[in-house]
């Protein structure tokens, strides 16, 4: 899960995602910008009557951005020091408890950035984070459609389409890239 061998993952428990909806990330200038305003600080607790956000942070694996419908950002939660903790916690002047995950961006998960999100916000929603089973975002089996003349799956977002000869079509998903090389049998 680890993108730096100075970064250390976390323990197995680690299975879920929390996604962020931040506005301040996707006007974020730079790299580190944007990785500070995606990984932190949120809330964990009750908070008031209308925003209910209740997660363990040793329990979040990755944290994706989100900006309009759109993942923006990915980032494995490690720590860069073996053994600690890979988040930190504050309490606000209302004494709420925040927290702000550490790590590094994701090369795993790297593939979702500028995908659509799996999860959506409604407008007017005042929630910022939502929780989501790592699970969900893991490779799954593709579901291949049509005769055996011509079939399609779906990989990452891209589409694949094979004629009866063997011919490939790509529909690129927005920000992928293509690495084409001959195979020989």
């Amino acid at each position: 899960m680890s993108t730096d061998s100075a970064i250390t993952s976390l323990a197995p428990a680690a299975d879920l995602v929390l996604i962020v909806n931040s506005k301040e990330a996707a006007q974020a200038t730079s790299a580190d910008s944007q990785q500070d305003k995606t990984m932190g600080w949120w809330l964990m607790g009750p908070g008031n009557s209308r925003r209910r956000t209740a997660f363990q942070p040793e329990r979040i694996a990755l944290v994706l951005g989100y900006h309009n419908g759109q993942i923006i950002s990915a980032y494995d939660v490690a720590s860069p020091v073996p053994g600690a903790d890979p988040f930190v916690f504050e309490t606000n002047d209302a004494g709420h408890e925040r927290v702000q995950f550490l790590g590094a961006p994701s090369r795993r998960f790297a593939h979702l950035i500028g995908t659509e999100s799996p999860i959506r916000w409604q407008r007017g929603e005042r929630n910022p984070v939502r929780i989501l089973p790592l699970a969900d975002l893991q490779p799954r089996p593709m579901n291949v459609t049509g005769e055996a003349s011509t079939q399609q799956a779906e990989i990452s977002g891209s589409l694949v389409t094979a004629d009866s000869d063997g011919n490939l079509s790509i529909q690129l998903r927005p920000g992928a890239t293509l690495t084409v090389t001959t195979r020989t049998l």
